[in-house]
């Protein structure tokens, strides 16, 4: 784990743990051991590799396991996100250190 706790990582896969497996977490060595079909233990170090990147480190998330909705909705939704996230990124970039939020200016 790089940007997430072991404890919120736990959180966010339990959900997509198959009945009978587990996730037990260690968080003093922040590290954690998946008991799960083996395809299924692909899945989630998948979704753990997505997640667990710089941009969303501070955030909180969650995981939900779409029941109604089509995928092809789904992919549109994600594909908006994406894009949103970033062109977020590129202005921040763009406004780099001196933005309002990073600058100090002293008197």
């Amino acid at each position: 784990m790089r940007f997430f706790s072991v404890a919120e990582l736990k959180a966010l896969l339990d959900p997509f743990v198959t009945p009978g497996g587990g996730i037990v977490a260690f968080p003093r060595g922040n590290f954690f051991i998946i008991l799960d079909l083996a395809a299924n233990v692909q899945r989630l170090l998948e979704i753990k590799d997505l997640v667990d990147v710089n941009v969303f480190a501070g955030a909180r998330m969650e995981l939900y396991q779409p029941k109604v909705a089509s995928s092809d909705e789904l992919a549109e939704k994600m594909k908006r996100l994406a894009e949103a996230t970033r062109v977020l990124e590129q202005e921040r970039k763009r406004v780099g250190p001196n933005s309002i939020e990073g600058s100090s200016k002293s008197e």
